[in-house]
């Protein structure tokens, strides 16, 4: 018989092992230990049959076996890390690679493996270290070059890492991952043309990869082109539905382009597929807030805080819609908790600024604003760099409490010390050039849910500025244009949508290079406060849109009307006060809905006498209270009717509680209805015996209607314009029976209007012949062109 050698039994098994006969090498396998137990070369290639078998344990056993009969052969530390990666212990993996490294440092394959490994770890300057080894031992190496690429990446190290893609796509053009990297690090260098270039690239050469739509869409997003971005993002989710970056992407898409209900289904799909993902259920909650359901917001953010209760984000979104309830406490813990985790100085300031939407007394309203000048006396001029903070502004809350409109003081103190916080860029260039020629350019800038009243009250002068040297052009989100077009009739007017970040907003009106700049509301948010600090226009006004000062050393004219103001109202303005001698407004007649229905019909008493004051509770101002009160003790058939708003009905509570503190005896008969359509609530003014006007801030709007209809209006004339306009109203057509000099007179003339059906229905009388000048009142349209062709011409003139 001839007798086989070990050696040559081990050769005879490798080579069965390499044909793939398995069974066959493995019994000379086990021959060869039979006779040398701590046969190293037979134990690693046992130890790799077992692995390509499926059997990794087993297999991690023998390789061990081989290395500790032989620790300083590379090849059985490579083969260990190699199992143990299989069996997903990388930390055993990445060591046992790291010591076939050590052994063998010109072995280049074990150095990517062992960096690959350390990438998965996180240990990414580790990982770049060896990747670098790499390249250098082999620099066509294009597998690791893309590789260092992507650590790189992942350390910030962007510049070395664009570097390391365009090397790899230099020498393999059809890599689409290096495309969608290199677009990835375009993208975070904000060159985002180029970025959007190697994403199509790569569409190009994977028409199905789910990860470059996604890339796409966020580059585009961030250029404004959001329709398009949506049209990716749904491409991603199309080809991987299972994609939750993209669907939460889409959903913050959607968001922007206010297309709700589609963002809400896209958030909760994110949470359906993760449902711990703490930012889908913090977006959803704005999604919410933003539409006004405060509960279901208020639920989201509570949720958000559940799964990932450190995050700032969600405690501060939580404390917004708490001080929006009134539950200021609360509030001030989250705001508290917020600025803990992640400090902020602007969310400082708003968190400093905030104060109550109703009162309880004029000592509180007091209290309250102090408190709120002795926070930002704290602060040095120009504490907030607007440069600086310019990528924050629009999604912050930091412009000068809104409420503060409804309380009754002189708002331009605080006004003043408030925008001294922020130090303004510097002017921009052409921003001061000559007017244009041929034609004035005037732009009307009108913030997102601001168009109804913009078109109630500005639409008609709009329509009749057809003036040709009059370029006329509104500036508002896309959402806007679409709820505004149908109102305005003047062919002359253009529509300039703005989309994307504050900073881009800005270049596209830039652009435009406008001689006068309109801004509709200034302050309602911080997006329309923050604008006019940048100097669009070589001439800035506003009016009343929002019924109070700026504050802004920015804003050239305040635009008012001597009906409206009382004597030294300059004094209340940081801006050059216009006061024009016509109402505000080319204001149109409403039409009554036909038939009208009675009383019995909207389910109001008969036989009582109806108060109706359709005004904001926010109007509702603790002096009012009494009025209320006066008038509902001397008439006791008296019932005041009052309009509720679906995201206000906490107001609602908190007025009843304290009217209810010092008027319990007739509180009943203060009925709350629903939120009403418009011919509803025209129809109650048509059916109401007076009409109560708000004290300090009185209506605008309903001051047209009520006098259209003929319904009489009480009014208690303030001492600023917003408490005055039914007075400038009454006065403009000659009628002042409704106007009242004290409170004690204010109830007086409303009970006598609610008692005495002869003498209400004589003053009607009156009002219905007289009410004509407030209708489609050319003059209101051309002391208004006047007034701006002055404004150009003078900023012109230097």
């Amino acid at each position: 018989m001839v007798m086989v050698s070990a050696p040559d039994t081990l050769s005879m098994a490798f080579q069965y092992h390499r044909a793939g006969h398995l069974a066959q090498a493995e019994q000379m396998y086990r021959q060869v230990l039979h006779t040398n137990p701590r046969c190293a070369e037979a134990l690693h290639l046992l130890g790799l049959l077992a692995h390509q078998q499926g059997h990794h344990q087993l297999a991690l056993d023998n390789i061990e076996q081989a290395i500790a009969a032989d620790a300083a052969n590379p090849v059985y530390h490579s083969s260990r890390g190699m199992v143990a990666r299989q069996l997903g212990r990388l930390d055993e993996a990445a060591g046992s690679y790291a010591q076939a490294v050590r052994l063998n440092p010109a072995e280049v394959d074990d150095r990517a493996s062992l960096a690959l490994l350390l990438a998965q770890l996180g240990q990414f300057d580790d990982a770049a270290l060896h990747f670098r080894r790499v390249v250098q031992q082999q620099p066509d190496n294009v597998e690791a070059r893309y590789n260092l690429g992507v650590v790189l990446g992942k350390l910030g190290n962007l510049a070395e890492a664009r570097t390391c893609f365009e090397h790899v796509i230099s020498q393999a053009p059809n890599n689409a991952e290096a495309h969608n990297n290199l677009g990835v690090i375009f993208d975070r260098l904000g060159q985002l043309d180029a970025a959007i270039t190697h994403f199509h690239h790569t569409l190009r050469l994977q028409p199905h990869n789910a990860e470059a739509y996604n890339n796409l869409g966020v580059a585009l997003g961030k250029q404004g082109l959001n329709d398009d971005a949506v049209t990716c993002f749904q491409e991603a989710v199309r080809l991987n539905p299972n994609y939750v970056d993209a669907w939460y992407n889409l959903g913050n898409r959607l968001h922007i382009l206010e297309r709700f209900t589609n963002a809400i289904a896209a958030f909760e799909q994110v949470l359906r597929l993760q449902p711990n993902h703490a930012g889908a259920q913090n977006n959803l909650g704005v999604v919410h807030l933003t539409l006004g359901n405060i509960e279901a917001a208020d639920t989201a953010f509570r949720t958000s805080l559940q799964v990932q209760p450190a995050d700032a984000e969600a405690h501060y979104n939580l404390g917004v819609i708490l001080a929006r309830q009134d539950k200021l406490d609360d509030a001030l813990a989250h705001y508290h908790r917020s600025l803990k985790l992640r400090p902020d100085k602007l969310r400082q300031l708003e968190m400093e600024t905030l104060c109550p939407a109703i009162m309880a007394s004029n000592a509180e309203i007091d209290r309250w604003r102090a408190k709120i000048e002795a926070a930002l006396d704290c602060y040095p001029a120009g504490a907030f760099n607007l440069n600086h903070w310019l990528g924050r502004l629009s999604a912050s809350n930091a412009q000068p409490p809104f409420y503060l409109h409804y309380q009754g003081r002189n708002d331009r103190p605080i006004k003043e010390k408030f925008a001294r916080l922020f130090a303004a860029p510097a002017p921009r260039s052409g921003t001061h050039h000559r007017p244009n020629a041929g034609a004035h350019h005037i732009g009307f800038f009108v913030s997102r849910r601001n168009e109804s009243l913009f078109v109630s009250l500005m639409g008609g002068i709009i329509n009749h500025l057809t003036s040709p040297d009059l370029k006329l052009t509104i500036i508002c989100p896309a959402a806007g244009v679409d709820l505004i077009r149908p109102y305005i009739k003047n062919r002359r007017v253009h529509y300039l949508p703005v989309a994307g970040s504050l900073s881009q907003v800005i270049e596209q009106i830039a652009t435009a290079r406008l001689d006068l700049l309109y801004y509709w509301e200034v302050g309602s948010r911080a997006a329309n406060y923050f604008l006019p600090f940048f100097r669009l226009a070589p001439v800035q006004v506003t009016s009343w849109g929002v019924l109070s000062t700026t504050g802004l050393p920015q804003m050239d004219y305040y635009i008012s009307s001597t009906l409206f103001e009382p004597p030294n109202a300059e004094d209340f303005y940081t801006e050059m006060l216009v006061q024009l001698p016509t109402p505000l407004a080319y204001a149109y007649r409403p039409q009554l809905p036909t038939p009208l229905k009675d009383r019995a019909q909207l389910g109001l008493p008969e036989d009582a006498h109806l108060y109706f004051c359709p005004q904001n509770r926010l109007k509702f101002h603790p002096d009012f209270d009494a009025l209320l009160a006066g008038v509902l003790r001397r008439d006791p058939r008296g019932q005041v009717l009052l309009i509720t708003r679906t995201d206000q009905r906490f107001l609602d509570a908190l007025f009843l509680r304290r009217f209810e503190q010092a008027h319990a005896d007739v509180i009943d008969r203060i009925k709350i209805l629903p939120q009403q359509n418009y011919p509803t609530y025209l129809n109650l003014v048509a059916a109401a015996d007076v009409l109560l006007d708000t004290v300090h801030f009185g209506g605008g709007i309903t001051t047209y209607d009520g006098l259209a209809l003929g319904t009489p209006i009480v009014t208690l004339p303030a001492n600023f314009m917003r408490g005055r306009m039914a007075l400038g109203c009454y006065n403009y057509i000659g009628v002042l029976d409704g106007v009242a000099n004290t409170p004690d007179d204010y109830v007086g003339i409303a009970v006598r209007l609610g008692t005495e059906p002869d003498y209400r229905a004589h003053v009607s009388r009156v009002i219905r012949a007289a009410n004509g000048q407030l209708f489609e009142d050319e003059r209101v349209v051309r002391e208004t062109e006047r007034f701006f062709r002055a404004a150009i011409d003078r900023a012109a003139a230097g």
